[in-house]
C-alpha cells in the first residue's frame, strides 16, 4: 500500500503508524481470544512498538533473521547435515 505523508509519496506504512499510534479493538477483536497466537503476537508487537524506542529495529532485525535461517533450512536435505 501507498502512504503519502506531507504531499510526498514512498513512505512506509511504519512511518505513518509512528505519527498516529492507534490501536483499536473491534467486534473482530475477538479474535485475540480465539484465534492463534498469531493474533495476540501481532497484537503485543503493535503495543510495544509505540512504547519502546528501539522496538522497530529490534523486531525488523528479528524477522529478517528468522527469514534467512528458515531459507537455511529448506535447503539443507536433511536435519543430520545441519
Amino acid at each position: 500500500s501507498k502512504v503519502r505523508i506531507d504531499g510526498t509519496d514512498g513512505h512506509k506504512v511504519a512511518e505513518l503508524a509512528l505519527l498516529m499510534p492507534m490501536q483499536l479493538i473491534t467486534p473482530e477483536g475477538f479474535t485475540l481470544l480465539n484465534g492463534g497466537p498469531k493474533y495476540r503476537r501481532a497484537f503485543l508487537d503493535w503495543g510495544c512498538f509505540h512504547n519502546e524506542a528501539g522496538f522497530f529495529n529490534a523486531w525488523s532485525n528479528l524477522k529478517r533473521l528468522l527469514k534467512q535461517r528458515n531459507a537455511a533450512l529448506r535447503q539443507v536435505p536433511r536435519y543430520a547435515q545441519l
